[in-house]
């Protein structure tokens, strides 16, 4: 989670890096959810497809434009499973 202290900050996408040694332990999808300050509870607003080509690779998303205080990743990997 990246917590903004309570500040409201403009989001328009996220950057991710890989891991510098096995592929397997890379996320292939994430889910981003941000803070409604209002209602006080998170809201989804993208599901990624993630796709690293290199090891340590920083890759970048655009999301929907949003002003919060408070953003949440919800990282998965299926291909843990196949170890």
């Amino acid at each position: 989670m990246i917590d903004c202290n309570g500040a409201a900050q403009k989001v328009h996408g996220i950057g991710l890096k890989s891991a510098n040694d096995c592929p397997h332990r890379d996320p292939d999808s994430a889910k981003v959810f941000i803070f409604d300050d209002a209602r006080k509870t998170f809201i989804h607003v993208s599901t990624l497809a993630l796709a690293f080509g290199e090891r340590f690779e920083t890759t970048h998303y655009k999301i929907p434009s949003s002003t919060t205080s408070a953003v949440l990743i919800e990282l998965h990997n299926n291909k843990a499973r196949e170890i």
